[in-house]
């Protein structure tokens, strides 16, 4: 920015720009805003006038701080409201940019080092005392060029290798832990939006995602219970390791003592459904709603089937179509992290429920169920607008019926959130909390989810948040929010 001057070469600048850094950084003036503005004024006052000093200094202010924190803040903006909603999107993009990487950089090496060498001939940077130089450093540029090549294909090629052998090593022992479960839960972790940490004797494992300054995992751990406390351990470290606060989504009152070794602190954050299928019928006074459901559902002609998770496949073109028409309809879109998502590669880990008329799907919801027939839960669940009304009530009660007769002794109604917070608590946080449940409607129709559970005469039990930080809970409890409603875009959404 500054016009050519006789007395000031590059190197005489240089110099004058280095001094002006370190005594802007020592100052401790955030940008040395003002100390490397007068370094300048001072040491250039003689060769320029102070008008085209402070003019190339606010072209530099520019070009340097305003117009790449323009750019950032632009691209911050796009990821969380656009892009950040698919993490597979993201996950595909630094593939692709990170495995084109070393080409680009070999072709700037490449160039450079050409640059240099003909620079040393053909006097272009006027530096006759340095051809010489030049020349070296162009040669051992270009080499390093054909070493970074060499080295890049025999990375690939050994990665290559052993990729697919891990990733077939990581997902026997994850679906091994998962036959180990006695919870649906443990199917989340197929759903392939959150990392993985097992265990040393890889018995068990936590799921977890990333969000802001914390490492949030779902849930208990997954598999064995015997190692469930070192897995806790584990995870506990790997956040200290990284800086982050650790944090226990959705955990129930079992495995308290674990945390609690671990130096964690608790908050309930609700209470969790679960129908006891032995004790489950239709027959009695005190079921007449759900049974006049039923049958004026079943009237209408519609029929319950399970489809075998081999030909799940067949019907995965009509489940799409369902699936995008419900979210249009009630103005959502998808979760994730603690609720199931439409992936066609999460859904041919599962046989599918559907209701049927005439022949023709009209709503579908994949059936979880734990190998060791402790839980059955129905994940997604997914209508056409044209589905009679009842049609919820109908799919759970045919789903429940499936469970008890197939065995089965629990099905999972899953989380009613703030739900079940004492009025007369002492907690600070648990008084938030029966606020929001009580006067929260508008954004999330909390009583509504607690009453359209408790028609099913299920057992509630209560679940909680474990922490670090106890006095940094407002951003751990904001990095939650946005982890498991999608972002900032799910945030605003009542949906």
């Amino acid at each position: 920015a500054l016009p050519p001057h006789n007395r000031i070469d590059f190197f005489h600048f240089l110099a004058i720009f280095i001094i002006a850094q370190i005594l802007g950084f020592l100052s401790n003036v955030p940008g040395g805003i003002g100390v490397f503005d007068l370094i300048f004024l001072t040491l250039l006052g003689g060769a320029y006038s102070s008008d085209k000093i402070i003019g190339a200094l606010l072209v530099y202010r520019i070009a340097y701080f305003f117009i790449p924190l323009l750019v950032a803040f632009t691209i911050f903006t796009i990821y969380h409201l656009f892009i950040r909603k698919d993490n597979t999107k993201i996950t595909e993009m630094k593939k692709i940019i990170f495995s084109h990487f070393p080409y680009f950089l070999n072709i700037i090496i490449a160039i450079s080092g050409i640059f240099l060498i003909f620079s040393g001939f053909f006097p272009l940077l006027n530096l006759e005392n340095s051809r010489f130089i030049l020349v070296i450093i162009g040669i051992i540029l270009l080499f390093l060029t054909f070493f970074a090549k060499k080295r890049e294909l025999k990375i690939n090629t050994v990665n290559n290798f052993n990729s697919p052998t891990e990733d077939s090593v990581k997902d026997n022992s994850l679906r091994n832990c998962i036959s180990l479960s006695s919870t649906t839960d443990a199917y989340l972790a197929l759903l392939g939006d959150k990392e993985i940490i097992f265990d040393d004797s890889k018995n068990s494992f936590i799921m977890f995602g990333k969000s802001g300054h914390s490492f949030v995992a779902m849930g208990d751990p997954i598999g064995d219970e015997k190692t469930f406390g070192s897995c806790i351990w584990k995870f506990y470290n790997h956040c200290k390791t990284n800086k982050k606060e650790t944090v226990f989504y959705e955990i129930n009152k079992n495995y308290l003592n674990y945390y609690l070794d671990v130096g964690l602190s608790f908050l309930k954050i609700g209470e969790f459904a679960q129908v006891h299928l032995e004790n489950f019928t239709l027959d009695g006074s005190d079921a007449k709603p759900l049974r006049h459901a039923f049958n004026r559902v079943e009237k209408e002609g519609y029929a319950f089937e399970v489809i075998p998770v081999e030909k799940v496949p067949e019907i995965l073109d009509d489940l799409e179509s369902i699936s995008n028409e419900w979210l249009q309809d009630k103005n959502a879109k998808e979760k994730g992290f603690s609720l199931g998502k439409f992936t066609k590669e999460y859904l041919l880990n599962f046989p599918v429920g559907v209701i049927k008329k005439d022949n023709k799907i009209l709503a579908f919801g994949n059936l979880l169920e734990t190998s060791n027939k402790e839980e059955i839960s129905l994940d997604l669940m997914r209508y056409r607008n044209d589905a009679v009304h009842g049609t919820m009530d109908y799919f759970f009660i045919c789903v429940m019926n499936y469970g008890k007769e197939n065995g089965f002794k629990k099905f999972n109604l899953g989380m009613a959130p703030l739900a079940g917070i004492e009025d007369n608590t002492a907690s600070f946080w648990n008084k938030i909390e029966r606020a929001i449940f009580s006067h929260g409607e508008h954004f999330y129709n909390f009583k509504g989810l607690r009453s359209f559970k408790d028609k099913f005469n299920p057992q509630w039990e209560p679940r909680y948040i474990a922490y670090s930080g106890p006095f940094n809970l407002p951003n751990i409890l904001k990095d939650v929010t946005l982890l498991i409603s999608g972002g900032i875009r799910g945030l605003i959404s009542k949906k």
